[in-house]
């Protein structure tokens, strides 16, 4: 008996150390842990300036993408020049643009924007063909294209800037202009079939150019 006592207690003993022999290897092992943790990291402001400073290169670089894209852009877009008059200097003066794709439409949207032709104008249709053997543009504008308000050499200056306009950028010699598909008149000008307007003999004031500020999408007429 007393030897199954003593037996006893000796397995107890041996749990116990292995109880406080654990506990002391976790503690060790939080302490360490904890001393990680507690440690800082020293701050360098070389590093801060290496930030700003690839920052800064990263958008400079953007900057520069940028700025050769858009050249690349308004190198690949064609330029174009609508007319608009100027009545005091008897002339007509060039307003350069870029496009993608130069349309009839975008050619008389541009001279309605201009003040050319009155705002409410609307271009019934534009073709090409022959007429005596000459390339002829026909175009066809509603009757609010009529701007009563015109002496005679302003409307001559504004139906020399449409048919310059057209004849300057499209495959063409002369113009028709019809009125809803009937001859042109007004109080100062009557144009009937087979009167063309052809290329002007206006000076021409080169002066206005909108290539740095103003580029047109083209539309699918």
């Amino acid at each position: 008996m007393k030897f199954k006592k003593l037996t006893s207690l000796l397995v107890a003993f041996v749990i116990s150390l292995s109880f406080v022999a654990c506990g002391k290897v976790d503690s060790e092992s939080k302490t360490d842990d904890k001393n990680k943790t507690d440690q800082a990291v020293p701050y360098d402001e070389n590093d801060k300036d290496k930030d700003d400073k690839n920052d800064k290169d990263d958008k400079d670089q953007i900057e520069i993408h940028k700025k050769y894209d858009e050249k690349k852009d308004k190198a690949a877009k064609k330029e174009f020049v609508v007319y608009s008059y100027d009545v005091d200097d008897d002339e007509l003066v060039a307003n350069i643009y870029r496009t993608d794709k130069l349309t009839p439409q975008i050619i008389f949207d541009k001279l309605k924007e201009l003040g050319v032709v009155t705002k409410n104008a609307k271009m019934n249709s534009f073709d090409i063909s022959e007429a005596d053997g000459v390339d002829t543009g026909f175009l066809d504008v509603n009757k609010d294209f009529l701007n009563p308000k015109l002496g005679s050499s302003a409307e001559g200056l504004m139906l020399d800037a449409v048919a310059q306009s057209f004849i300057g950028n499209l495959p063409v010699d002369q113009i028709q202009l019809s009125v809803d598909e009937g001859i042109y008149e007004s109080g100062h000008i009557v144009l009937d079939a087979g009167d063309f307007l052809k290329p002007t003999n206006k000076s021409i004031n080169n002066s206005v150019d909108k290539n740095d500020n103003e580029d047109v999408e083209a539309d699918e007429n």
